[in-house]
């Protein structure tokens, strides 16, 4: 029977070995993702020689041998102020850390490398088999998209070596019950001054870069963090200059911080601030009524905390 992509399963599992392939179980696949879609990067290498007859010569299979996972995964508590959200394993492969509070909170800042994971994509055929993609020695880039009116929602890119894919047993977890909560009737403050936008975006900019390995049989270690810039775009309606001055903010290079809390509810309130937030690019445009359009930087005060996101 065919495949069905619908019917697909993602689990993921931060790997104790750098570069070593953990086995995946029903704890590791509770990610309630969207559209998990793979993209291969298999070089392959022609013998361009020359010869008397049109034609051409067998080619090799070469590496590095990577592929990746661009996926969508609703942003919701874990139910549990204390236990993190089933996508904890994506943060830390983002290149964050978590600080965990039991019974009180996860807090996630940026942290130098991340940590490493193995992922894998169950597509089913039947209700016990499915082919199977998997990547391991893996990290991520990707950004959190904050819509007015819509639950946030997290878009990785998982990058990782190539593993010859399978058939294999589903996995069945027993998913978290608790619902993303729309954004709505929460808090969205910078500098102090609630904002009217249609859409938030904080893209966490990760470098990727294989660590090449020519005894590795993909010709690669593993994939790391060499570089991350946080920045965001938004589109806030105009404010009285008295209230808040967009402009003269962007040419004085002012930083000012921002916090965003969604929902209310203990073990399902996601609260995102940032220090020292800068408007790098601003226009404004509108046929109704005005917004400016702003590319924004974040900034670290003392260290890792550029950017912060806590679950309580």
């Amino acid at each position: 029977m065919p495949y069905l992509p619908k019917y697909s399963q993602v689990a993921v599992k931060i790997e104790g070995i750098e570069g070593t392939a953990e086995v995946l179980a029903l704890a590791d696949a509770k990610i309630m993702a969207r559209n998990p879609s793979p993209t291969y990067d298999l070089p392959f290498y022609r013998r361009e020689a020359v010869a008397k007859e049109p034609g051409t010569f067998t080619g090799t299979s070469g590496g590095p041998q990577r592929q990746s996972f661009a996926m969508e995964i609703p942003m919701v508590g874990s139910g549990t102020a204390g236990t993190p959200p089933a996508y904890d394993a994506i943060f830390r492969a983002m290149g964050f850390s978590v600080a965990n509070v039991p019974a009180t909170s996860d807090t996630y800042t940026p942290v130098i490398h991340g940590e490493s994971v193995t992922m894998a994509r169950y597509v089913a055929n039947s209700a016990t088999t499915g082919f199977t993609e998997k990547i391991h020695g893996a990290r991520a880039s990707g950004n959190i998209v904050l819509p007015t009116g819509a639950p946030a929602v997290l878009n990785p890119t998982v990058e990782g070596l190539y593993n010859v894919p399978t058939e294999e047993t589903l996995l069945v977890p027993v998913h978290d019950t608790t619902v993303p909560v729309a954004i709505m009737g929460g808090t969205f403050t910078m500098d102090g001054v609630a904002l009217k936008y249609s859409e938030f975006t904080v893209n966490v900019e990760n470098t990727l870069e294989i660590r090449t390995d020519p005894s590795s049989a993909t010709g690669g270690f593993s994939i790391v963090i060499v570089d991350q810039v946080i920045t965001a775009s938004c589109d806030p309606e105009m404010e009285d200059v008295g209230t808040r001055d967009f402009f003269t903010e962007m040419t004085t290079h002012e930083e000012v911080a921002l916090s965003v809390v969604i929902g209310s509810t203990a073990g399902n309130i996601i609260t995102i601030s940032a220090p020292k937030v800068q408007i790098t690019s601003l226009a404004v445009e509108g046929d109704t009524f005005l917004r400016s359009t702003q590319e924004l930087q974040f900034n670290r005060s003392s260290g890792n905390d550029a950017l912060e996101i806590e679950f309580t």
